[in-house]
């Protein structure tokens, strides 16, 4: 390995090997903080090191080669240096994406997530990724981890308040902007991210349009299929968790099963509805402004 060039490294080691390193960290001046579920974390020599609960140790930063040659040679093997494309991205970012916007039935929710280089055991522990890619069990076990460990924040909007949006906005890109700019205004007052990658739907232009002013200060990437950046697939996850979540509650309170996306069994559970309940109650239920309404 050159020393210097890597700029993660991940691997679990023993009892000895950490206390020697925490040690090795307190009498070179780390600087160390507090991190969930870690046994110690600081900071110095160009690098953070993290050592888990697990026995799990996570070094990242421009130092990782030179700290791991010198503090843990007996742990480093060149695949690790694969670890390194996991995390695009050396600092905390945030991530958002949504669920719901192409289902007649249920909540539009958007989902931000903030990662940072503390979380890559949690991502290898549970292999998140696209929740597309995922079924609706694993989709529901892997939000319930995320939701205890790493900051996100959920925007919900039940159908209600959709239609009112709806109307406001007269736009669906719009719309979705302002509740992606929602979900990220509110997590960034908890963390110090400077990025956030919003997977794409509409232009930067439009984006910005409806973010709040203290987001305009943070760089920016919007890109399609965004959710090989693990902010983007931790939103991916908590988004359609919490957009389940929320069709369940409505069947639940109307006492029939409401299907997801917008085809004909979407079209028949309408019709059984509004034949028992009256067209009225599609408001709250639904949203309006799609094709099927005009149809029942």
């Amino acid at each position: 390995m050159a020393g210097g060039t890597q700029t993660t490294f991940s691997k679990k080691i023993d009892a000895a090997t950490a206390q020697r390193l925490r040690d090795l960290m307190e009498k070179g001046g780390f600087e160390f903080r507090t991190v969930p579920y870690a046994r110690f974390s600081g900071k110095g020599e160009g690098v953070t090191c993290t050592v888990y609960e697990s026995g799990k140790c996570v070094v990242q930063g421009r130092g990782t080669g030179q700290f791991v040659d010198r503090h843990l040679a007996e742990y480093a093997e060149p695949e690790e240096a694969k670890l390194a494309a996991t995390l695009e991205f050396t600092e905390t970012v945030l991530g958002s994406d949504e669920a719901g916007k192409g289902d007649y039935f249920g909540p539009l929710v958007v989902a931000a997530a903030a990662f940072g280089p503390e979380h890559l055991p949690l991502l290898e522990e549970l292999g998140f990724k696209d929740s597309k890619q995922m079924g609706a069990r694993r989709i529901r076990e892997v939000a319930a981890r995320l939701r205890e460990a790493i900051p996100h924040e959920i925007v919900r909007v039940n159908p209600p308040r959709y239609n009112q949006l709806y109307a406001k906005f007269r736009n669906l890109n719009k719309l979705l902007a302002w509740c992606h700019g929602k979900a990220l205004h509110e997590l960034h007052q908890r963390t110090d991210a400077k990025i956030m990658v919003v997977d794409q739907f509409c232009s930067e232009r439009v984006l910005l349009r409806e973010f709040p002013p203290d987001l305009k200060s943070l760089r920016l990437e919007l890109r399609p299929r965004a959710e090989s950046v693990p902010a983007v697939a931790a939103a991916s996850v908590l988004a359609s968790d919490a957009f389940t979540r929320g069709i369940e509650k409505l069947s639940r309170e109307v006492d029939l099963t409401l299907p997801k996306g917008a085809g004909a069994p979407v079209m028949a559970a309408a019709k059984r509805l509004v034949a028992v309940k009256g067209k009225s109650i599609l408001a709250d239920v639904a949203k309006l402004h799609f094709n099927l309404t005009d149809r029942l």
